[in-house]
């Protein structure tokens, strides 16, 4: 009897062992599967595949200069080191060895081209398609629910469409990297402008109207991670031309008045400056810079000024021949004119110049200064000269392509 209580229990003992065995087993075939989709979600919100075909397509390429593709240039964007070129029908992206990435057509004399983070985003003023591309991949190519008349990307990837809808004015969408609806606002004001802070969780929206016969801009400040009102900023008697998030604290806001840095969240004025007379005829928002062109043409004199983030004033200098194009970068300041390309500190001393004509464009992607022609697209040189030296070069990067800068003072 006692053996046979034994035996009972061995029985029992065993069949608990193989139940524990099949038990984990299950276990971990539930948590690799788990770890498995938990990985595909992460390596697919961050594109890893995507990542990958870009990093390896960034190697190789003829080099620069390249033959400009047909058709009208009709605007330039960098993307990293890359850099997309927009004519009236084909989008193309390039490697900093002159390889093209991309080449996209549907193009037309109204499509915008915006440049922000990894992405670009194409779409046509006053059309319902847009694209949204990472490097050389297309990531999404639809219609929006109503006609778009304005949009914004984010650094994360993160994008807004502003459409008007017909019950309203003007509504604004915005998406999630994912492609995921995160927000939306309606306002029975016309929205010409929209940005997304850095971070992500905010959001900033140029509006224009009139109130009392008198012409007033808003801006309008979100916090999308709460259901909050907006602040919001009035500017009387001025249109807004640009607006841009210099970090997550601050806001640049160009009127035809002149310019106002903000408060991203509060909206209290941190420092303004008005023009003296004419008009701002160019505008760059780079970084912690801005660089303001007010144009007087009763003398026909063009004047350049740079203000940091703080809207405090850096430097101004005059230009005789007029602007076409600039860029902005930590080491200074490049200006396009009809005769060439000058160089100049962030106080707007002159620091060198390039006697060139027939450039219609200049780039800055990573630290290359690229010039763009109705034949080529080339190097100028590197953004990597010191404003002491007596003699600068554009150009360490690409010897064969040097060009020597006339000293300017």
């Amino acid at each position: 009897m006692r053996q046979a209580m034994d035996f009972n229990k061995m029985r029992a003992h065993r069949r608990r062992g193989i139940f524990l065995k099949r038990f984990f087993i299950l276990a971990a075939i539930v948590a690799a599967v788990f770890v498995v989709m938990s990985l595909n979600t992460f390596l697919v919100a961050w594109q890893f595949p995507t990542q990958v075909t870009g990093f390896l397509q960034g190697f190789g390429g003829p080099g620069f200069p390249i033959q400009v593709p047909g058709g009208v240039l009709r605007d330039v964007k960098a993307l990293g080191n890359d850099v997309a070129v927009l004519n009236d029908s084909n989008l193309f992206l390039y490697n900093r060895n002159g390889r093209e990435l991309l080449s996209v057509q549907r193009m037309n004399e109204n499509t915008i081209l915006l440049a922000r983070g990894s992405r670009l985003l194409t779409y046509s003023n006053g059309s319902r398609s847009f694209q949204i591309h990472f490097q050389g991949r297309l990531l999404l190519d639809t219609d929006h629910t109503n006609p778009i008349i304005s949009a914004a990307l984010g650094e994360r990837g993160n994008y807004a469409l502003v459409s008007s809808p017909m019950q309203h004015a003007s509504e604004v969408l915005v998406f999630s990297e994912q492609f995921e609806l995160l927000f939306e606002w309606s306002t029975h004001e016309l929205v010409v402008l929209v940005d997304l802070d850095p971070r992500g969780g905010g959001m900033a929206a140029g509006s224009v109207g009139a109130r009392d016969g008198e012409l007033r801009s808003t801006v309008s400040l979100f916090d999308m991670t709460t259901t909050n009102d907006p602040t919001q900023v009035e500017f009387r008697d001025e249109l807004i031309l640009a607006l841009e998030y210099l970090d997550h604290t601050r806001l640049a806001v160009i009127t035809d008045k002149g310019l106002r840095v903000i408060n991203a969240t509060t909206g209290q004025m941190i420092d303004s400056y008005n023009i003296q007379s004419g008009r701002i005829s160019l505008s760059r928002i780079s970084g912690d810079y801005i660089l303001l062109f007010e144009e007087d043409p009763q003398y026909r004199l063009m004047t350049a000024i740079l203000f940091d983030g703080r809207g405090r004033e850096l430097g101004r200098a005059e230009l005789e021949a007029g602007a076409r194009d600039m860029q902005v970068s930590e080491r200074g300041v490049y200006i396009l004119t009809p005769v060439g390309v000058e160089r100049f500190d962030h106080a707007m001393n002159p620091r060198g110049k390039v006697d060139r004509s027939g450039i219609h464009h200049i780039l800055l992607a990573g630290n290359i200064l690229y010039y763009f022609t109705a034949e080529e697209i080339g190097i100028l040189g590197q953004d990597s000269w010191e404003p002491e030296a007596p003699e600068s070069r554009l150009g360490d990067a690409a010897p064969d392509r040097r060009i020597t800068l006339t000293n300017a003072e």
